[in-house]
Protein backbone atom coordinates (compact mmCIF):
# COMPACT_ATOMS: atom_id res chain seq x y z
CA UNK A 1 0.00 0.00 0.00
CA UNK A 2 1.33 3.36 -0.89
CA UNK A 3 1.23 5.71 2.36
CA UNK A 4 2.99 8.65 0.47
CA UNK A 5 -0.46 11.05 -0.50
CA UNK A 6 -1.31 10.14 3.09
CA UNK A 7 2.47 11.14 4.22
CA UNK A 8 1.91 14.29 2.23
CA UNK A 9 -1.62 15.21 3.31
CA UNK A 10 -0.62 15.14 6.60
CA UNK A 11 2.56 17.22 6.25
CA UNK A 12 0.41 20.09 4.14
CA UNK A 13 -1.81 20.12 7.16
CA UNK A 14 0.40 20.41 9.60
CA UNK A 15 2.27 23.44 7.29
CA UNK A 16 -1.10 25.53 7.52
CA UNK A 17 -1.52 24.47 11.05
CA UNK A 18 2.08 26.00 11.84
CA UNK A 19 2.54 28.43 9.07
CA UNK A 20 3.40 32.18 10.28
CA UNK A 21 5.27 32.91 13.15
CA UNK A 22 2.80 30.71 15.40
CA UNK A 23 2.65 27.42 16.14
CA UNK A 24 -0.21 25.72 16.22
CA UNK A 25 0.01 24.75 20.35
CA UNK A 26 0.33 28.95 20.72
CA UNK A 27 -1.89 29.67 18.71
CA UNK A 28 -4.83 27.09 20.14
CA UNK A 29 -3.68 28.50 23.65
CA UNK A 30 -4.20 31.67 22.69
CA UNK A 31 -7.93 31.10 21.21
CA UNK A 32 -8.45 29.19 24.15
CA UNK A 33 -7.94 32.22 26.69
CA UNK A 34 -10.03 34.20 24.53
CA UNK A 35 -12.67 31.62 24.40
CA UNK A 36 -12.44 31.18 28.19
CA UNK A 37 -13.12 34.98 28.25
CA UNK A 38 -15.73 35.95 26.07
CA UNK A 39 -17.48 32.64 27.97
CA UNK A 40 -17.65 34.95 30.96
CA UNK A 41 -19.53 37.18 29.20
CA UNK A 42 -23.33 38.12 29.66
CA UNK A 43 -26.20 39.91 28.75
CA UNK A 44 -26.71 43.34 30.26
CA UNK A 45 -23.33 43.82 31.07
CA UNK A 46 -21.51 47.38 30.34
CA UNK A 47 -18.66 48.30 27.81
CA UNK A 48 -16.73 48.46 31.25
CA UNK A 49 -17.49 45.38 32.70
CA UNK A 50 -16.47 43.67 28.70
CA UNK A 51 -13.58 45.20 28.63
CA UNK A 52 -12.62 44.39 31.94
CA UNK A 53 -12.89 41.00 31.41
CA UNK A 54 -11.67 40.66 28.15
CA UNK A 55 -8.69 42.88 28.49
CA UNK A 56 -8.61 46.11 26.55
CA UNK A 57 -4.13 45.55 25.41
CA UNK A 58 -2.84 44.43 22.16
CA UNK A 59 -2.11 40.63 22.07
CA UNK A 60 0.35 39.72 20.27
CA UNK A 61 -1.47 36.57 17.58
CA UNK A 62 1.13 34.60 15.65
CA UNK A 63 3.83 37.57 15.77
CA UNK A 64 1.10 40.34 14.60
CA UNK A 65 -0.26 42.38 17.28
CA UNK A 66 -3.72 42.63 17.28
CA UNK A 67 -6.33 45.07 19.16
CA UNK A 68 -9.02 43.72 21.67
CA UNK A 69 -11.44 44.73 20.54
CA UNK A 70 -9.89 43.79 16.70
CA UNK A 71 -12.94 45.58 15.51
CA UNK A 72 -15.62 48.64 16.79
CA UNK A 73 -18.62 49.16 14.62
CA UNK A 74 -21.34 52.04 15.77
CA UNK A 75 -24.58 52.28 14.40
CA UNK A 76 -27.76 54.02 15.30
CA UNK A 77 -31.01 51.98 15.89
CA UNK A 78 -34.25 54.14 13.65
CA UNK A 79 -34.98 55.14 17.72
CA UNK A 80 -31.74 57.07 18.24
CA UNK A 81 -30.56 54.23 20.29
CA UNK A 82 -26.56 53.95 19.81
CA UNK A 83 -25.50 49.97 19.15
CA UNK A 84 -21.82 48.78 19.35
CA UNK A 85 -20.25 46.00 18.08
CA UNK A 86 -16.93 44.66 19.34
CA UNK A 87 -15.46 41.66 17.12
CA UNK A 88 -13.38 39.56 19.43
CA UNK A 89 -10.88 37.01 18.01
CA UNK A 90 -12.33 33.26 18.69
CA UNK A 91 -10.52 31.56 15.88
CA UNK A 92 -7.56 31.26 13.26
CA UNK A 93 -8.61 29.59 10.07
CA UNK A 94 -6.03 31.37 7.62
CA UNK A 95 -2.72 31.76 8.30
CA UNK A 96 -3.12 34.89 5.92
CA UNK A 97 -2.62 38.08 8.71
CA UNK A 98 -6.24 38.70 8.28
CA UNK A 99 -8.40 38.84 10.94
CA UNK A 100 -12.24 38.02 9.28
CA UNK A 101 -15.58 38.07 10.57
CA UNK A 102 -15.75 34.02 10.81
CA UNK A 103 -12.37 33.96 12.89
CA UNK A 104 -14.57 36.26 15.89
CA UNK A 105 -17.17 36.18 18.37
CA UNK A 106 -19.23 39.43 17.98
CA UNK A 107 -20.37 41.41 21.24
CA UNK A 108 -23.40 43.82 20.77
CA UNK A 109 -24.09 46.69 22.78
CA UNK A 110 -27.01 48.55 22.97
CA UNK A 111 -27.18 51.19 24.76
CA UNK A 112 -24.18 50.20 26.56
CA UNK A 113 -24.90 47.03 27.61
CA UNK A 114 -24.42 44.13 26.00
CA UNK A 115 -27.94 42.82 23.77
CA UNK A 116 -26.20 40.04 22.07
CA UNK A 117 -23.30 37.49 21.85
CA UNK A 118 -22.94 35.59 18.12
CA UNK A 119 -20.31 34.40 15.81
CA UNK A 120 -18.93 37.71 13.62
CA UNK A 121 -20.23 36.07 10.38
CA UNK A 122 -23.63 36.15 11.85
CA UNK A 123 -23.60 39.60 13.29
CA UNK A 124 -24.96 41.45 10.58
CA UNK A 125 -28.18 39.50 10.57
CA UNK A 126 -28.68 40.08 14.08
CA UNK A 127 -27.66 44.04 14.12
CA UNK A 128 -29.70 44.55 11.43
CA UNK A 129 -33.27 43.13 13.56
CA UNK A 130 -31.71 45.37 16.10
CA UNK A 131 -31.22 48.35 14.15
CA UNK A 132 -35.48 47.81 13.06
Amino acid sequence: MNHKPYLNLALAFIASLTSGCMTSAEGTRIIAMEAEKVAKVELGMSIAEVQKIMGTDMINFGGDMEARPIRRDKFLAKNGDPIEVFYYRSSHKKADGFCTDDETTAVIFVKGKVDAITSGDTSKTVIEVRRR
